[in-house]
């Protein structure tokens, strides 16, 4: 069975919070991490560096959202477009059954 770091970018982010926040504001923690050299100026740093990860992560979500909606709608109009192509396809078609070279001209 393998151990993933984390299960999505955003759970991960989460925990990262919830790890700044909880370093920051325990007195325990906080005099656990100091043991390890973790001093109040690189929790703040991290906090700087959290805050940029979370306007990178807010910024990539609402781009991901814009394709997604503009995808969507090139898909409608694509398929619009196939059946309006389809219904002139098939008229052309019948209309120029005799005339193989009109066909060959049109593509069809």
């Amino acid at each position: 069975m393998s151990s993933r770091l984390f299960q999505s970018e955003s759970k991960f982010i989460e925990r990262c919070r919830t790890a700044l926040v909880n370093a920051q504001s325990d007195s325990v923690i906080k005099a656990a991490l100091a043991d390890y050299g973790m001093s109040d100026e690189q929790l703040n740093e991290g906090q700087q560096l959290f805050a940029r990860v979370q306007a990178v992560w807010n910024a990539n979500t609402a781009d991901e959202a814009e394709t997604t909606q503009a995808s969507n709608l090139y898909k409608a109009t694509y398929n619009q477009l196939q059946s309006v192509f389809k219904i002139h396809r098939d008229k052309s078609l019948i209309y120029f059954k005799k005339e193989p070279d009109v066909l060959v001209k049109l593509g069809v």
